[in-house]
């Protein structure tokens, strides 16, 4: 007994369905501070499945393995020996290199010829791409010691000396480099260690060389000198040499005090930037060499992080704090480069939660690439290292180097040595990468004095209610990282130890303890660390030796050839390391206060909160400057001629003004900072004059300091003060003030102003207003596109439709509702073109917000249909709830189409809204492509609404594809299989779709996958469960079946068709047998590879019904079809003896005699047997002499009849008569009739067009001609 189809609509059933959607997806959570690393199993087998390979001795296949793996093994990680990992492609590099003998052989035999060209091209060009591409490719050939040491002499040529020694490391450990090379390596090695004024282990080169020769000894002198002028120069620098101090400095009370810039000094120059600008400054003078702001707003804003910095060899890149990105500056000029927002880099680097760039992580620079660190901050604390490229900006790789669940941040390290990157995580990982972003190797150590953490390879899945919260903690310490002497020594932020790495595969060296203490680098070959007593350190593989202790150390520090320099509570110090003399070197009130350090060419410089300040060796204080020679004075090489001329011109007042608005003119950026501070304290008294009188006391009660900051000469403290001004409530006479400061010399305070003004009803300022909106800084931009939208009136529509086309999302997100609210006719085209065509989604879903807000009838339903098809989730789940409440047409197509939708909740509110429209007769307006794109949906909630929407748009009349119909008939979810409409279901509704159609291979394999349905029968079914669930089954495969018999045609049929007499049902088995060869006189769908499929299951290992049922169609098939079928057999290709016996014996014996078995053995001389005797049958009166006359006589009649009677002879000798006959057919209606037997003949049309022009005949002719032989 079976139980009734459900009812549709049934809202239980969707209940339960949702219950089942969400109980059956278990999570699994990741332990809090327990450490995931990508580790790749795949590739583990694959590396196991090599060693196999070289066991067996089958060179050429591990050569083959190895080489994809290099290809395509990508960042994900593979563990070594010794618990070290390493990126599966290093993996495959090491394994290449390390071939001997057979496998050597191979791998030369494979990449010989590929990496001579790539050398060839390499020596022929300057660039290194060529070399760099022989390198990684094929990296175990002999061209590419040639290409390295190549490649080696350029990167020192073009100044990358730190890079050039990298590579020679390298290739210092590589196998097949002879002694006579690796001598001149060794040499070469000595003389880049010189020149990257590393003279201790440029001499221990020296002296390991046998021979010493004149240019060695010029070296040890010219490295001994160095480092005697190195010391003198550091004897003294207690003297307050220079400054350069920030225009526009304010201090915000609860930052003031905090030291932001971390200064490089390299060469003769300190670069240095403060969030705000980035200034490059003469070392020995103090003067500016260049200037840049990194904001679009150039006023000085006070930061809220570090401000680090990196130095290619041709580009500063700045890193800007609280997530601002990166700006690359030109070494040389400070010209902007080119910038990359941290969303801009999130993207690229595939990164989605939210992430920030590590604060403590100083930026490197390996080759022209900028290094980063990117940590999320989202559940799981997650460290990336991306990698950017200095001349564009792009990221160039990025690679995910493990997460711990549970934190939240991350003490993230950094260093660099030549092209090699090494990264501390902070979370338990040391790696070093390559410039490729490969893991050369990665390897892991105990945080906070616990074991080492073990590993997951495998993810875990996330919570179904999102991440699970982070633990909060304090800051983390940072982490240190220092290379030397073929050990990297970490100090890591998590950890109370000093771990010491092998620089080559990462194995422990060294380890000691330091409690909350710190790496602060090397000086010589010496590495320092200092604890939290203040106790400075020199650490080595033997343990830590003291060496000095320092009283109230802060963070700032700098490292010169024999000394470091720390900041103090009392000032900055020196600390002798050679015998540990600890040396004050003054206070902090040339400063202003403690700052970071840096250290070269006989100064050190204090990146204090106000600026920089360089200490030096006392000199003699020079004259001041002439009476009028001021202007000239300004850019003076000597600091102290600078600042007489300043106060000098400071002296003069009102009377300077035109000789500094001429300064501003000057190519010198030192004498225009100068003027622009001299200007703006002008300005500033002249501001107070002019507003001393219109402050009311009771203003400056309620905003402290109000007077002095209006006047500020910085504009972003004039900025938050007129802020602060406009709160005020109930005073007109703020108005006065507010217009007044309309007129400011900043276009930010006076935009400002006219937006205070224009939200009080005051149309004063809104000229400024609109030239914010058409020239300012982005944020002003936005926030002058949100004051007109909101305030303005119809004659500043033109300005808000203009900002629609502004570069900047945000300012075209916010013009489109004020420009649809003031101009709804004019700003309507532009507005929906935002909707469909704008590439950020945070503009298109402002304009469908925009549209809900101002449009309505047609207009609002086209505006939702296209955001509908947007490709952004929460913009289409929008839209689909606007037309969800719709009634038509167009609607119904969106909907429709939103019933595929990846997003649940968006699909689940379509299929909603649709299966209301289901109830009414508007069901045939809903589309049938978005049926069939909901029948394929994952979600057994989704799909329950699609079937009852499709059951009731199919029963009524609406064409839905086999494979939809098929889909649902076959659902694993049974109450969707059996939904009816009155008598009718899914199977009934399959085979009217089917009937009389000319069904496409496709269709033709669904239902061919379709007759093998078996439900799932559960195994604690009972016996009347079992028996409707067999039931069904057989239901489903009739359908199948008899949607391939009622067709016009199917691809085949035939073959499917007896497929089904050996189905388990006997009412299957009978029904296949009569729609192949029906008992009446019809015509059935046998056919001769319907005969073949017939005689290989009589001759099978089938069931014996199969069996049965197919000798008995046998019996009754048509002579010459059995004949046709078994050629077809005979064609086939594993077909075993015993098929072919048993066909030649059925049509030996159905042929009455006629036929009789070749005595010749083999396939061949049994299928030309066949082949006559059928074409005997067939044709009995043909001739194909006579034939190939008629269609090539000289009466053009006699060949069109002949070409009619070919094109019912199917033989490829037929064929062949007919192509002959082409080449000299004159006729265009004869030669026409012989491309339409061609057509009959062979089955293919290749491109014959029966309307077409004698010249398309003729060239279809010659395409037959062409394709003779295939």
């Amino acid at each position: 007994m079976t139980s009734p189809a459900p009812a549709l609509g049934s809202p239980p059933l969707a209940a339960a369905l949702l219950v089942g959607a969400l109980t059956c997806c278990p999570t699994q959570a990741q332990s809090a501070g327990e450490l995931y690393l990508p580790v790749d199993t795949d590739a583990e087998e694959a590396f196991a499945r090599a060693d196999e390979l070289a066991r067996r001795g089958q060179w050429d296949r591990v050569v083959s393995l190895l080489d994809r793996l290099l290809a395509e093994g990508g960042d994900r990680l593979i563990q070594r020996e010794g618990g070290v990992y390493a990126s599966v492609r290093a993996e495959a590099r090491r394994r290449l290199l390390a071939l001997r003998g057979r496998g050597a052989e191979a791998y030369a035999l494979a990449h010989r010829e590929a990496a001579r060209k790539l050398l060839a091209l390499g020596l022929g060009e300057s660039d290194t791409e060529h070399l760099e591409e022989l390198i990684a490719l094929h990296p175990a050939t002999a061209e590419r010691v040639r290409a390295a040491r190549v490649l080696v002499n350029r990167l020192a040529e073009r100044g990358e000396t730190d890079a050039a020694l990298d590579r020679l490391e390298a290739m210092r450990s590589w196998p097949g480099v002879g002694p006579e090379e690796r001598g001149l390596l060794e040499r070469l090695r000595a003389d880049l260690l010189a020149l990257a004024g590393r003279e201790g282990e440029a001499l221990s080169a020296l002296e390991a060389l046998a021979a010493p020769e004149s240019k060695l000894e010029a070296l040890r002198a010219r490295a001994r000198a160095r480092r005697r002028t190195a010391g003198a120069e550091d004897r003294s620098l207690a003297a307050p040499r220079w400054s350069q101090e920030v225009l526009g400095y304010y201090q915000v009370s609860n930052q003031g005090a905090t030291p932001w810039s971390l200064p490089r000094a390299d060469g003769d120059t300190v670069y240095a930037h403060d969030g705000s600008h980035a200034v490059a400054v003469d070392l020995a003078t103090g003067k500016l060499r260049w200037r840049t702001p990194l904001r679009e707003a150039v006023a000085f804003r006070q930061p809220g992080g570090p401000c680090a910095l990196a130095l290619g060899s041709d580009a500063v890149a700045c890193i800007l704090p609280g997530g601002g990105g990166v700006v690359a500056l030109d070494r040389r000029s400070g010209r902007r480069l080119w910038s990359r927002s941290l969303a801009q880099l999130k993207a690229e680097a595939g990164v989605d939660f939210p992430a920030r760039l590590a604060a403590g992580a100083t930026p490197c620079v390996i080759g022209q690439r900028l290094a980063l660190a990117l940590v999320t901050q989202e559940g799981d604390c997650e460290v990336h290292a991306l990698a950017v490229d200095l001349r564009g900006g792009e990221v160039v790789w990025s690679a995910f180097l493990g997460s711990v669940s549970g934190e939240s941040d991350a003490a993230v390290g950094l260093a660099a040595r030549g092209r090699t990157l090494y990264l501390c995580s902070g979370l338990g990982v040391v790696a070093a990468l390559d410039e490729r972003g490969e893991v050369l190797w990665l390897t892991t150590y105990a945080r906070g004095g616990a074991r080492p953490p073990r590993p997951r390879r495998r993810r875990p899945a996330f919570f179904l209610g999102g991440r699970p919260p982070a633990t909060p903690r304090s800051a983390p310490r940072p982490s240190g990282l220092v290379p030397n002497e073929g050990l990297l020594w970490v100090g890591p932020g998590d950890a109370e130890r000093l771990y010491a790495y092998d620089l080559r595969d990462g194995s422990l060296r060294a380890s000691h303890s330091l409690a909350k203490g710190r790496l602060l680098g090397r000086t010589g070959r010496r590495v320092l660390a200092l604890d939290a007593n203040g106790t400075l350190y020199e650490v080595a593989r033997a343990g830590l030796r003291s060496l000095a202790r320092v009283e109230g150390v802060l963070p700032g520090v700098a490292l010169s050839d024999g000394a470091i320099y720390l900041a103090t509570d009392d000032g900055p110090a020196r600390v002798r390391v050679a015998d540990g003399k600890v040396e004050p070197l003054g206070d902090w009130s040339f400063s202003r206060g403690p700052g970071n350090l840096a250290a070269a060419g006989g100064r050190l410089v204090v990146a204090a909160p106000r600026g920089l300040f360089a200490y030096g060796k006392a000199v003699a204080e020079p004259p001041p400057p002439p009476p009028g020679g001021e202007l000239e004075a300004l850019g003076d090489p000597r600091f102290a001629v600078r600042e007489a001329a300043t106060r000098a011109l400071a002296a003069r007042g009102e009377a300077a003004r035109e000789v500094l608005a001429a300064a501003m003119e000057s190519p010198d950026p030192e004498v225009v900072l100068r003027a622009q501070r001299l200007l703006g304290a002008l300005e500033r008294r002249a501001r107070l004059a002019r507003w001393r009188p219109l402050v009311k006391p009771s203003w400056e009660e309620q905003v402290v300091d109000l007077l002095e900051r209006l006047s500020h000469p910085n504009p972003e403290v004039r900025l938050e003060a007129l802020g602060l001004v406009a709160e005020i409530e109930g005073d007109p006479d703020v108005l006065t003030l507010l217009v007044d400061l309309t007129r400011d010399p900043d276009p930010r305070v006076a935009y400002s102003a006219g937006a205070s003004l224009l939200e009080r009803g005051r149309r004063e300022g809104v000229d400024r207003v609109v030239a914010a909106l058409r020239g300012g800084p982005t944020d002003d931009r936005v926030g002058a596109a949100e004051s007109l939208s909101a305030y303005g009136s119809p004659e500043d529509a033109a300005a808000l439709i203009e900002a629609l086309d502004d570069p900047e999302a945000a300012v075209r997100a916010a013009a489109v509702a004020g420009a649809l609210r003031l101009a709804k006719a004019k700003a309507l085209p532009a507005a929906l073109r935002l909707l469909g065509e704008d590439p950020e989604a945070s503009v298109r879903l402002a304009a469908l917000e925009a549209c809900l807000q101002h449009l309505d009838g047609p207009e609002a339903v086209a505006a939702w249909t296209r955001a509908a098809r947007d490709p952004d989730d929460n913009l289409r789940a929008r839209a689909v709830e606007h037309l969800a409440a719709c009634r038509d047409a167009r609607a119904y197509e969106a909907l429709g189409a939103a019933l595929g939708d990846r997003v649940r909740a968006t699909a689940a509110r379509a299929a909603k809204a649709l299966y209301e429209v289901a109830q009414s007769p508007d069901v045939l307006l809903i589309p049938a492509d978005g049926l069939e794109q909901g029948a394929t949906q994952a979600d057994p909630v989704q799909r329950n609404y699609v079937a009852q929407i499709a059951m009731r748009y199919a029963a009524r009349g609406g064409v839905l594809s086999v494979a939809t119909l098929a889909r649902f008939l076959a659902d694993p979810v049974k109450q969707i299989r059996g939904y009816r409409i009155g008598s009718r279901g899914w199977n009934d509704l399959l085979v009217e779709r089917a009937r009389g159609a000319r069904l496409a291979p496709d269709d033709a394999g669904v239902l061919a996958k379709l007759a093998l349905w078996r439900a799932k029968v559960p195994k604690q079914a009972n016996e009347a469960e079992r028996a409707q669930l067999r039931a069904e089954g057989e239901r489903v495969r009739r359908a199948a079946y008899e949607a391939l018999a009622v067709a016009e045609s199917a691809p085949g049929r035939a073959a499917l068709l007896v497929q089904g007499l050996a189905d388990a049902s006997a009412r299957v088995r009978a029904a296949c047998a009569e729609w192949l060869l029906p008992a009446r006189e019809a015509q059935g769908c046998l056919d001769a590879d319907g005969v073949a499929a017939l005689l290989r299951l009589a001759t099978g290992e089938g069931p014996a019904e199969g069996r049965a049922a197919a000798e008995a169609l046998l019996r009754r098939a048509p002579t010459l079809l059995l004949a046709e079928g078994v050629l077809a057999l005979l064609d086939a290709k594993d077909v075993p003896a015993a098929a072919r016996t048993f066909a030649l014996e059925r049509l030996e014996a159905a042929s009455g005699g006629s036929f009789s078995r070749p005595p010749g053995i083999g396939t061949e001389a049994e299928r030309t047997a066949v082949r006559a005797w059928w074409v005997r049958q067939r044709f009995p009166d043909l001739d194909l002499g006579e034939l190939r006359r008629e269609l090539r006589t000289s009466n053009a009649s006699v060949r069109w009849r002949a070409a009619r009677r070919a094109a019912k002879i199917p033989l490829p000798a037929v064929r062949d008569a007919l192509l002959e006959s082409l080449v000299d057919e004159t006729q265009a209606w004869v030669l026409k009739e012989k491309l339409a037997a061609l057509v009959a003949v062979t089955g293919e049309r290749r491109g014959f067009d029966p309307k077409g022009s004698p010249a398309d005949l003729r060239a279809c002719a010659q395409r037959f001609l062409k394709g003779r032989g295939r």
